[in-house]
């Protein structure tokens, strides 16, 4: 079954995946994490009595104090206010007297186990960089993430890739992905259900606009045909949106070569959950001898910038180019009829 975290797991997750990008709290968090660990803390509020702690909140940007409020407070974290210290206008912490405060468990424990985590994640992040081409667009953009700290697999990374991908992947194209997307198989088996593949496609006699170099998470496959959902299809919020959305359906949250869609299960779900209307207009069945190339099997790790650059390439009956923004604006209208 997919693992699907609980809506307080989720708050910790986005929690972690924003406050790790700034310094200050990253700091914080350790030596909170640090003092429950060496048992001189039991309750989170403890931590407003700690010196070095107290120092750190008073070193907070404008920045961090937002997001500290907004992120921290809620899941049981001291409440923090501009004070008079020293004679400056400084962030501290709000006697603990003046509130009610979680149990650390409840806190820093989770904390804890979503670091753990992390770890995890680091580690296919560090064996996935190795295993891809020196210095190709895919592997430029793990160790960026990796730099900025960006290790869940979550809304932030997706919107960090998404950004990298509008900055840095203008002139990734088909051939780039053909090259360096991911591995080559020369022939669909069942055992590729579930996960993503680029490739060259041409329809003998196409009645409608398609794509000549489709992204699909394939979902069906007979002897003659493969089905899926072309990521293509989308605008690029929407491919996005879509993919956070599908991770509920994930195998496992390995993000290794064993994670994929539960393809039985998403198949059926496309067909009568309105959050999918979109994968549901972007299905599209494929005949494997209109495939003019091998298939390029997209690593998990890979899915979101694969799905952030504009390797698409649309062409009409008549074997004309056709806009993207077309196909695209198609897919929306049609996902409302749905």
């Amino acid at each position: 079954m997919a693992i699907k975290p609980r809506a307080d797991q989720k708050k910790i997750l986005k929690s972690l995946a924003v406050l790790q990008r700034e310094p200050k709290v990253r700091e914080m968090f350790a030596k909170s994490i640090k003092l429950y660990r060496s048992g001189k803390i039991r309750k989170l509020q403890d931590i407003v009595k700690d010196k070095n702690i107290a120092k750190t909140v008073s070193q907070f940007s404008k920045k961090e104090s937002r997001l500290y409020t907004k992120l921290l407070e809620p899941i049981g974290f001291p409440k923090i206010q501009l004070q008079d210290i020293k004679g400056k206008r400084l962030m501290g912490f709000v006697s603990a007297r003046r509130g009610k405060f979680s149990d650390i468990k409840k806190g820093v424990d989770k904390i804890i186990n979503v670091n753990e985590e992390q770890k995890k994640i680091l580690k296919v992040m560090n064996e996935h960089i190795k295993f891809l081409g020196e210095e190709s667009f895919f592997q430029k953009a793990h160790k960026e993430a990796k730099t900025q700290n960006i290790l869940s697999r979550d809304e932030a990374s997706m919107e960090f890739y998404m950004e990298y991908a509008a900055n840095y992947g203008i002139d990734f194209n088909h051939l780039n992905m053909l090259r360096e997307g991911g591995k080559k198989r020369a022939a669909m088996q069942p055992v590729f259900l579930g996960r993503m593949f680029f490739y060259r496609y041409r329809p003998v006699s196409p009645r409608v606009n398609y794509d000549f170099y489709p992204l699909v998470f394939i979902l069906n496959q007979t002897q003659d045909y493969f089905e899926g959902i072309n990521f293509h299809n989308m605008f690029m919020k929407d491919r996005i949106l879509m993919l956070a959305n599908m991770y509920s359906y994930l195998n496992n949250m390995k993000f290794d070569k064993t994670t994929r869609i539960l393809f039985r299960n998403f198949s059926r779900v496309i067909k009568t959950n309105k959050k999918f209307k979109l994968a549901k207009a972007s299905f599209r069945r494929y005949r494997y001898k209109d495939v003019l190339s091998k298939f390029i099997e997209v690593n998990p790790f890979d899915w979101e910038i694969a799905m952030s650059v504009s390797t698409e390439r649309f062409y009409n009956e008549n074997r004309g180019k056709a806009p993207s923004k077309l196909t695209w604006m198609t897919t929306r209208i049609l996902s409302k009829k749905q």
